[in-house]
């Protein structure tokens, strides 16, 4: 294109392959967004007056950008080039903004002040800071809010006409056991469970594992791990239990992301135990990816794009495909994932092979540890629910489409309660869980999980907040529920206090099994999950094949938003006029890969 200008508005380009070039883009005014993604960009001035800047592709070259009081990231897989510079406080500056982010990977030295091959004319500022001409910046460089990584990989310039295959599919990796990738560089053995694996002690380092995943869950919450060591043996008879009773074969994934390595492990109810190394990925590298991809799946402004899939893609390679073959081989249908810390926000239902999302494959839930599991089987196909909600509060945004939701899902189950509003209160909860026979409790309502302790993060009812330290007084195991479902909570993606809050949400509560979001999802989005989701819990066997059918539902366009009406197979549901949005797809990932179910599948 030519220049743009929107008056305010948000501008959005992304190419899969080849170049994507503009002249000078201008969203000022309401401070729109620029958010741009290519193997190769190249555009000229970009000024946003508040807007967000994102850049994410191989080689970027622009002439400057001026955010204003909007943040500038940016994500160089080869070079970075600023060519010009505007005047900022009597300073030739390339980049401004409130903060600002940039990531280069490659070997050529980044110069502020040379934009020749890798580097920007001008200076790098910030609100507070700046990074000043002539300057090399190497490694990893902290300036108040500039933030500057170079990983320092050799990794050669792409020309333009071999950019159209950047973007590609990663090619597929399948290792049998005894196939395994070369070592690029010895692996250093610095705990128990890597001494275990050296020693091809599979039981000790899965039971090691485990034992870790739960002292790290628990210890978060200010209580011990009181569970001994799970053995193989024991695991593969419950697995093997499980398949008998629902019909669908499971396999639990355990996954160890050291520095120089991945290690896979994986445990089916019959066939032996797998490990499989996944030499080359380094933690830090792996960490990157799964902050990419989650980023941009769950941001609404990328909702028309596959922004997603270069990360996704990547992840499926490294996660899944080592194990695919025998995957398929067993017919394991479930998958129970036991992730290392900084993974447990992975939505792993938007994974992609190439040719199509996992969970067009497999049903699938987040276990925070296996030997904290509840792993006895009881159907809650029309298990009466207690459905509580509010869709006015104090201090946190209206959710006008809870009242629809709270009906639908009662009216999907065949039987039940619900309170809205000035009846959702934390004693009133209690009471009718005590005082009923409640297998399933719903709570339509902002949750929100936060960086630090767990009092940072809570869930909002009428009458207050509870943190999650207070969420264990409520006693949801006396009597036992089945399933509790929080469907507007979100989680901070990427902070590791937040991950352990809300991958230990089974554990605080005591409920089996727990279905929550990643992120916020839009009002229409939430209910159109949540309906199905309960219309397939009177059908499916398991709880995550519930889940499983209500995202295909979505992705497949089975359930879409139409006028002032939800649209489902079984007929359509009225919108609030507050959500009604007009004609909307809910086959983005956004809509359904958030929801994920954690603790036991079954």
């Amino acid at each position: 294109t030519g220049n743009v200008t929107t008056g305010g508005g948000n501008f959005d380009a992304v190419a899969y392959r080849g170049q994507l070039t503009t002249g000078s883009i201008n969203t000022a005014g309401s401070g729109g967004s620029v958010t741009l993604f290519a193997p190769n960009i190249t555009t000229g001035n970009i000024f946003t007056n508040g807007g967000n800047v994102s850049l994410s592709g191989g080689n970027i070259i622009f002439n400057f950008i001026n955010a204003g009081a909007g943040g500038v990231d940016i994500y160089a897989e080869n070079s970075l080039r600023a060519l010009g510079t505007f005047d900022r406080n009597g300073v030739p500056t390339s980049i401004f903004g409130r903060s600002v982010n940039i990531f280069i990977n490659n070997d050529i030295p980044f110069l502020v002040g040379n934009s020749d091959r890798n580097g920007t004319a001008g200076a790098i500022q910030s609100e507070n800071s700046i990074i000043s001409r002539p300057r090399t910046l190497s490694g990893l460089v902290e300036v108040g809010n500039i933030r500057f990584e170079n990983t320092g990989q050799s990794v050669p310039i792409i020309p333009e006409q071999e950019a159209n295959t950047l973007l590609e599919p990663p090619p597929p990796v399948t290792y049998a056991p005894s196939q395994l990738p070369p070592e690029s560089s010895p692996i250093l053995l610095t705990t128990d469970i890597e001494i275990a694996l050296a020693n091809n002690d599979l039981s000790r380092a899965l039971g090691l594992l485990d034992q870790r995943a739960c002292e790290q869950v628990t210890s978060y919450f200010g209580r011990p791990c009181d569970r001994s060591e799970l053995s193989i043996e024991d695991l593969q008879a419950v697995l093997n239990e499980i398949a008998k009773q629902t019909g669908k074969k499971p396999a639990v994934i355990y996954t160890l992301a050291r520095p120089d390595q991945l290690d896979l492990m994986m445990v089916t109810p019959e066939a032996e135990p797998l490990h499989l190394p996944v030499r080359g990925v380094r933690r830090e590298q792996l960490l990157k990816t799964v902050d990419q991809f989650t980023n941009s799946v769950r941001d609404p402004r990328l909702v028309n794009t596959r922004a997603y899939l270069p990360a996704s893609q990547q992840l499926y390679q490294w996660l899944i495909a080592p194990l695919r073959s025998q995957l398929d081989a067993q017919g394991v249908e479930t998958l129970a994932f036991v992730f290392d810390s900084g993974m447990r926000g992975i939505p792993v239902a938007a994974l992609h092979d190439g040719k199509g999302f996992l969970i067009e494959r497999f049903s699938m839930a987040l276990v925070p540890s296996m030997s904290l599991m509840d792993t006895r089987y009881r159907s809650v196909q029309q298990a009466r629910i207690l459905a509580m909600g509010a869709s006015e509060f104090k201090d946190q945004s209206p959710l006008p489409a809870v009242p629809v939701e709270l009906a639908q899902i009662t009216k999907d189950l065949g039987g039940g309660t619900e309170f809205l509003n000035a009846d959702f209160t934390i004693p009133n909860l209690v009471r009718q869980h005590r005082q009923g026979t409640y297998q399933i409790i719903h709570l339509a309502t902002h949750g929100e999980f936060q960086p630090g302790s767990p009092e940072n993060s809570y869930i909002v009812f009428t009458d207050g907040r509870l943190n999650l330290l207070q969420l264990r007084n409520l006693r949801l195991y006396r009597p036992a529920t089945e399933l509790l479902t929080l469907s507007a909570c979100r989680t901070a993606v990427g902070d590791l206090d937040a991950e352990l809050g809300f991958a230990g949400l089974s554990v605080q509560s005591g409920v089996k099994s727990v279905l929550a979001s990643l992120w916020y999802v839009s009002d229409e989005g939430t209910l159109a999950l949540m309906t199905g989701f309960y219309n397939q819990l009177n059908r499916a066997s398991i709880k995550a094949e519930a889940l499983r059918q209500a995202q295909l539902a979505m992705l497949r366009g089975d359930i879409t938003v139409k006028g002032n009406e939800l649209r489902t197979i079984r007929g359509g549901i009225p919108l609030p006029p507050e959500v009604a949005v007009g004609d909307r797809s809910l086959s983005h990932p956004y809509f359904w890969a958030a929801f994920t179910m954690i603790g036991s599948p079954w």
